[in-house]
């Protein structure tokens, strides 16, 4: 998803209908954010919200935190 517009939409969608808590959701959320290249701060939002990261949240802050 490389359009920034269309991914905002997608996450404030995610808010609307609750699947912000959605792991796979939050991940790709981050994962847009960090690949827009708009702020790692849009990125790191996302990450702080996640309650349960696992090994995919951790790999996506980190490539995105070293490229």
């Amino acid at each position: 998803m490389k359009s920034l517009a269309c991914g905002a939409l997608v996450h404030g969608l995610a808010l609307k209908h609750g699947a912000d808590g959605c792991m796979y959701v939050d991940n790709a959320l981050m994962d847009m954010y960090a690949t827009c290249c708009v702020s790692m701060d849009d990125a790191c939002m996302v990450f702080r919200d996640i309650h349960e990261k696992n090994a995919v949240t951790w790999t996506t802050l980190i490539t995105w935190v070293h490229a």
